[in-house]
């Protein structure tokens, strides 16, 4: 039997319809200004996309490997989040999750999405003057990496002592371009901050966020693990598509 006319196009409705996050949800694997990174974009117009920090809580946190986290929650993308203390694995950072904050922090920066979809960085120890009302999700780590398309950051004044932060090494970020764009980017590479800055920018990041780097990089995309992470992880940060 032959197709009519509508029943052709009826089907590619269908099918179009059958992959809308491909746009919104994207990967990107590229070599930039010499370093080899993936990057996963998402765009946050689209209300359909959720982007969370996901934690274990155990006593009151647990870590968990990439592969059982990713059986678990089934996300369409996850990378590593922020660092946390090897012995007890709670986060170093303020973490925010569906409005409730479940760990506070005062050191590093903060990224911040709000139930108008509205993304913006600001310093953990001036968040007594932030206004949370609109909060949706944070997740704090650092150090900031830019700033209003500037390379700028400062490991001390934001309260960072560990200075094994500062050495080359494998990286992952959080960053934006123009509050409409969101990127979840690690780079293979082993780089300091300041070229780490400079690579995101080159991508074109306007403002960005270190994550915790090294062994915990990890990165994974529509159930393809990207990145392994050397060890067990007490936090992720998770992109879902209802």
């Amino acid at each position: 039997m032959k197709p009519t006319p509508a029943g052709l196009l009826l089907l590619l409705l269908l099918i179009l319809l059958s992959f809308p996050a491909e746009a919104s949800i994207d990967l990107i694997e590229e070599s930039v200004d010499g370093v080899n990174i993936k990057a996963v974009s998402i765009d946050l117009t689209d209300r359909r996309v959720s982007i969370t920090p996901e934690v274990k809580l155990g006593l009151p946190f647990d870590t968990e490997s990439l592969q059982c986290f990713l059986c678990r929650k089934r996300p369409v993308a996850a990378i590593n989040g922020t660092y946390f203390n090897m012995e007890t694995s709670t986060p170093v950072g303020e973490i925010t999750i569906a409005g409730r904050k479940v760990n506070s922090s005062a050191i590093g920066t903060v990224f911040v999405l709000t139930t108008d979809r509205e993304a913006f960085f600001f310093d953990a120890k001036k968040q007594a003057r932030v206004n949370r009302k609109s909060f949706e999700m944070t997740l704090g780590a650092g150090p900031r990496l830019l700033e209003q398309g500037r390379v700028c950051h400062s490991f001390s004044a934001e309260g960072f002592r560990d200075r094994n932060i500062l050495r080359p090494a494998p990286r992952s970020a959080i960053a934006i371009s123009g509050r409409k764009r969101l990127y979840l980017v690690v780079s293979f590479s082993a780089v300091d901050l300041d070229r780490w800055a400079r690579t995101l920018w080159y991508l074109g990041c306007t403002d960005a966020m270190n994550l915790d780097g090294g062994s915990s990089v990890a990165l994974s995309y529509r159930g393809v693990v990207l990145a392994s992470p050397a060890r067990a992880l007490s936090n992720y940060i998770a992109v879902y598509y209802n």
